[in-house]
Order: C-alpha cells, then structure tokens, then sequence
C-alpha cells in the first residue's frame, strides 16, 4: 500500500495519490531480502539487514492528474514506478542466553533510499523523486528451540522522530517464523512479515511524504556458521 503525498509549507495545498489505487500498480510481487547476526561474544553482536524492492507498471489514464508542475492528461500512457532499498546495520545486545532460549535487544541504523516518480510518453514530462532516509531503529530479536528439529524465530522494531533537518518519519518492523532444522547448521523458515514506514522531507517549495507499507508470506534459508 503505497501513499505519495505533496503538500505546501503551510498546508494549505496539497496532492496525494495511492500508486495501487489510481494508478493501478500491482499489489502483491515478490521481495528479496537477507539477514545476519554475527555473534562477537556471548553479549554483543552485530545485526545486519538488507531488503530490495523495484515496482513498475504501464497504463492508460482516465482521468487527468495533477502534479507538482506539470499535469497528467487523460489518455495519455503513464510508467509510475517505485524503487525501495534498505540497507540496516546495527548494535546487538544478548538479554538472556540459555540451551533453548535466546532474547536479544539491537539498535540498528536504517538508510532507505525510497527513489519514486512518473515517466510518461509526453516528452516534456519525466519527474522524479529521491531522497535518502537515515533512521535509528530500536527492537527485540528472540529465537526458541521447541525441539531437536524446530525452533520459532522472531523479531520487533519501532522508531518514530518528528524532525531533523526537514527530514522526519516513522518505522514498524515485524517478524514472525517457524524453522525447520533438518542439519545443525541449516535452517528452513515459514513466517510472516509487516514493515511500514512513513517518511517526509521538506523540499524547496513543498514537502513530499511517503507512507509506505508491504506485509506477507515469507520463506527463508537460514544457514549457522
């Protein structure tokens, strides 16, 4: 679910347009993404992740739309895409180690490049809308040994920061799993995840914000070293 919003310094303007709704991009694509813990000591760690998500779509437009400086006519064929990288590198701190148990805190460094826009087969119009979002990020990871052969995996993470250097917004992180071990060293996961994000950034006549949001099904490869 993919919100792009424009909007003048005092709010008294504004536009907004849902990618899936009006402009017909696909709801459901697939996600590549990848995770690490690399363990220093029995209390600290590292906690590294990294997602990759590119979507474009070709249409005919009904109506007319209206951006920032330039209008979209009806008929015209229009290509919005939208391209989410995020890169996440961080502290991990062990809280309770046990046999079968393991909880552990991290703060983690999100940079998002969100890289969005519309590209049309009218020569003059061709926008597009990048911004690079550096946010900290604070969560709990935990992983349960149910038994010889399984263990249930999860993780929780939350920041929000209203403003800083015209740059603002908010992030959910949420990740559920089941593992199936058929070697030590090798893991096969089913789960769930959720990642939402809202960030702005003041540009130089108005301000663009993204509210952004995918959740589904995932499967996992997990290897132990």
């Amino acid at each position: 679910d993919t919100d792009l919003r424009f909007s003048t310094p005092s709010g008294l303007l504004s536009f907004q347009v849902n990618f899936e709704e009006n402009l017909k991009m696909v709801e459901r694509s697939f996600i590549i993404s990848g995770s690490m813990i690399l363990r220093l000591s029995e209390k600290n760690g590292i906690y590294a992740m990294y997602y990759h998500l590119n979507r474009k779509h070709n249409f005919i437009l009904q109506d007319d739309i209206i951006v920032p400086g330039d209008t979209l006519a009806a008929g015209s064929k229009v290509s919005p895409f939208f391209n989410t990288e995020v890169y996440s590198l961080g502290y991990l701190l062990t809280l309770l180690q046990k046999e079968d148990l393991f909880i552990g805190s991290f703060i983690n460094l999100y940079i998002m490049n969100i890289y969005t826009g519309f590209e049309s087969n009218l020569s003059k119009f061709d926008k597009r809308y990048r911004f690079l979002a550096p946010f900290p990020n604070f969560g709990i990871i935990t992983d349960y040994l149910l038994n010889d052969w399984m263990r249930l995996s999860g993780s929780l993470g939350i920041f929000f920061v209203n403003e800083i250097k015209g740059v603002g917004g908010k992030i959910n992180d949420f990740y559920l799993a089941v593992t199936f071990l058929p070697a030590k060293w090798l893991g096969v996961s089913i789960g769930f995840q959720v990642f939402d994000i809202l960030v702005y950034q003041k540009l130089d006549s108005y301000k663009m914000e993204v509210n952004y949001n995918f959740k589904g099904p995932s499967f996992n490869i997990n290897i132990k070293f």
